[in-house]
């Protein structure tokens, strides 16, 4: 441990000073004992796992804290703060037993074990109206969970999360969920010592003094200052007390706090040791060696605004819908096409939903069909309108794809004769377009928040594109087939709900991104999860 400590006040000491700790770095046969850099594009909004939202945030909380759960590197749940886990045949009660040499830590010289406890307070401040959690709507199959949110019942002791022995926590279902044990491990599932919380008086994950620990590494150092973009970073150290337990093979990661154009350039120039990345970027560091992994679970396609004076027609999107062949679109390196919602990739334990279910074209396009709608549309629509829809587009994200994307509207230019112009919008106006509803058509990417189908098929209700949600009988199929006791009946639900959007017309699926994880030279084992976008450093190994 010695070692380890003395490396890592070297390496502070170093990069306070320049930013730069590569002369640092001593030679580990064993791949151990390093101190990783990676780059994150904004300053986390919250480390308090119940309430954080952004990405950022929860690529920190996914190093800093540890659920019953987790996924491995192969994707697959595997049990993380529990040691045991019993589920009764009817699907609605989970039996843990917890480890007894779990602790939480922080960088005051706080020390106390995890026990069950934790994790009663923890989904008990997760449902509680005044946490405001974005993420517990996740969880209202838990008994009571969702009367306690609405503030309809407020005795929280009837929450269906018991401790019911200092290491044994029971939860207890309203309704079955085949993703249940896979929730458990994202961030809203994280422990919360009671204690700890109600010191921080408020700045609980606000701040290094205030963010606890009970996973591999712990918060050392957040420093950020929002008037300059210079020097900006948070630091982990390792969890000595988990380590114990279950080794960490980095001494610390930095996370440095720095605009997105600076990833390529850090990666290069080893500044950093990972990047995730897309198109002709990926293409080029392919094609200069570096090791990569690679993943298909993004979705692009056209959404239409359904509230909108010209989209709430269903003639007109079945014209463009019609109108619209994918087929035969030139695509740029990394993309392949998708003709459905659900990418190919996605399925709950390993299974695929594509493997099981029917994979032929929920539509075809059919120009004579197009040409009918649209005519039928046009005769109770302002030409006006017709003639000024705009495509709202991400800038600096959406570039390449519209290139290819631009042949669909063509098509509906020639076919139909509609027009459409394209407008490129910062991340911000283009986020708080589609939030707004003030868009026509928005070319949008989407992934599921976990391996799930109907984790993608919510983009299209009241909680996600809210201008272009679905009815109640599509929401209805989707709660049904979380609430399924088998991964045959949920795909068979998430298959009908996934046929009513596509041939609707709201949505036009065009491609599937491929991201690519590259490591820079001697790293292995760092771990990615592309349906959060969590970088896991904890058994991560660098040989030089």
């Amino acid at each position: 441990m010695n070692r380890r400590l003395l490396k890592l006040c070297s390496i502070i000491t170093a990069v306070l000073m320049t930013l730069c700790c590569t002369s640092c770095r001593e030679d580990e046969s064993d791949g151990k004992g390093y101190v990783f850099e990676y780059n994150i594009s904004s300053n986390p909004d919250s480390l308090d796992p119940q309430c954080a939202t952004n990405s950022q945030a929860m690529l920190l909380i996914a190093n800093i804290f540890e659920g019953l759960t987790k996924t491995d590197e192969n994707g697959d749940v595997v049990l993380a703060g529990a040691e045991s886990c019993e589920i009764s045949p009817d699907g609605l009660t989970y039996t843990f037993k917890l480890h007894k040499n779990r602790y939480w830590v922080d960088v005051n010289g706080f020390e106390e074990k995890c026990t069950a406890k934790d994790y009663v307070y923890g989904f008990t401040r997760l449902f509680l109206p005044e946490t405001r959690a974005q993420g517990a709507k996740d969880f209202f199959c838990i008994k009571n969970s969702e009367a306690i949110n609405k503030g309809v019942l407020t005795d929280t002791s009837q929450l269906g999360v018991k401790a019911t022995g200092e290491y044994e926590l029971e939860i207890t279902l309203d309704n079955p969920n085949v993703s249940f044990l896979y929730l458990l491990s994202t961030a809203p599932a994280m422990p919360c010592n009671e204690k700890y919380f109600l010191n921080a008086q408020g700045k609980y994950g606000l701040e290094d003094k205030s963010t606890p620990s009970n996973g591999a590494f712990y918060l050392k150092t957040w420093h950020y200052d929002k008037w300059t973009a210079e020097n900006n970073f948070m630091l982990l150290r390792y969890n000595e007390k988990y380590d114990v337990a279950n080794e960490v093979c980095p001494v610390g990661v930095y996370f440095y706090i720095k605009s997105a154009e600076n990833d390529e350039k850090d990666f290069l120039s080893d500044a950093t040791q990972n990047i995730i990345s897309t198109g002709t970027t990926a293409e080029n560091l392919i094609k200069q060696g570096y090791s990569y992994s690679q993943y298909n679970t993004a979705v692009y396609g056209f959404l239409m605004n359904t509230k909108s004076s010209i989209f709430k027609n269903q003639q007109l999107r079945y014209a463009l819908l019609y109108g619209s062949d994918t087929s035969g679109i030139e695509l740029p390196f990394g993309y392949s096409a998708l003709n459905s919602a659900v990418p190919d990739s996605v399925g709950i334990d390993g299974e695929g939903y594509r493997e099981s279910t029917d994979t032929d074209r929920f539509y075809k396009p059919d120009e004579i069909k197009a040409q009918t709608c649209y005519k039928t549309a046009a005769e109770k629509i302002q030409k006006d309108d017709l003639y000024s829809v705009t495509i709202l587009a991400c800038l600096d994200r959406d570039e390449i794809i519209m290139e290819a994307a631009k042949e669909i509207s063509q098509q509906w230019q020639s076919k139909l004769g509609f027009y459409c112009n394209i407008t490129y919008l910062d991340r911000d106006e283009y986020e708080a377009a589609l939030n707004s509803g003030e868009y026509d058509i928005a070319l949008v990417r989407y992934n599921g928040n976990f391996n799930a189908p109907y984790s993608y098929l919510e983009q299209f209700t009241k909680t996600g594109f809210s201008y272009s949600a679905m009815d109640d009988e599509y929401t209805g199929l989707l709660s049904d087939a979380k609430n399924s006791l088998s991964k045959e009946e949920c795909y068979k639900l998430c298959l009908k709900a996934e046929k009513m959007l596509l041939t609707d017309g709201r949505f036009i699926p065009i491609a599937c991104p491929t991201d690519y994880l590259f490591n820079g030279e001697g790293v292995t084992d760092v771990q990615y999860d592309p349906f959060t976008g969590n970088l896991i450093f904890n058994k991560a190994l660098r040989f030089e």
